[in-house]
């Protein structure tokens, strides 16, 4: 496969993969690679999250707002890359209100295919396209879940609570004259609650506060 470096995006750690933007067949287009990851990080750890993004990506097929997933690679895969901003470039007054409901229309797609993002509260995976289209990428955290059990639904409509509750995080952020009564004390159970999430542990922040 033909692929030639533009520049490398982010290569944060050797348990990360490294996000390329590569030329492919004449277009720019995301690498999310491992390949220069060592061999009992690709092979182990990097080979589970690749399998699982991969697969995720392409159940939305169909769905404006997440970037397209082009073909694997030996260590990773290429998705459609997006001319734009992330969520945190922009301030309050950069962006129309129109925005959170096309998010929250975007969510919904997702979770009716049975996807749950759940680091959503990382404003870097919202991408603001130049168009002012908003886009939701990074599915490495991401989780399909089978409803066919009773157990297995309930889990899964609680996980959506937490997409819900980090839109809700950034519509009180940009726009918080919009806020509702009931938007403001889901907000702040979800904060309750997200205080004990164990992977990634989040606390109030003053311009947060509801």
């Amino acid at each position: 496969m033909n692929l030639e470096l533009i520049e490398v995006i982010k290569d944060k750690s050797i348990l990360t993969p490294t996000i390329k933007l590569v030329d492919y067949q004449g277009k720019r287009v995301i690498w999310k690679d491992y390949s220069s990851k060592p061999f009992w990080v690709k092979m182990t750890w990097g080979e589970v999250l690749i399998n699982n993004e991969f697969a995720i990506l392409q159940r939305f097929k169909g769905i404006k707002g997440v970037p397209k997933v082009l073909t694997k690679t030996q260590h990773g895969f290429l998705t459609e890359y997006i001319q734009g901003s992330f969520l945190h470039k922009f301030s309050s007054t950069d962006l129309p209100y129109e925005i959170i409901p096309k998010l929250q229309g975007l969510i919904s797609e997702i979770h009716n295919r049975s996807v749950v993002h759940l680091d959503l509260a990382q404003r870097k995976n919202i991408l603001i396209g130049d168009d002012l289209t908003p886009y939701i990428i990074d599915f490495a955290n991401a989780l399909y879940i089978r409803q066919k059990a009773i157990i297995w639904r309930e889990l899964f409509n609680y996980l959506c609570l937490i997409d819900k509750g980090s839109l809700l995080k950034f519509k009180n952020r940009y726009f918080p004259d919009k806020m509702t009564e009931g938007d403001k004390k889901f907000l702040r159970r979800f904060w309750a609650i997200r205080r004990f999430w164990v992977f990634n542990p989040k606390t109030f922040r003053p311009k947060d506060k509801v």
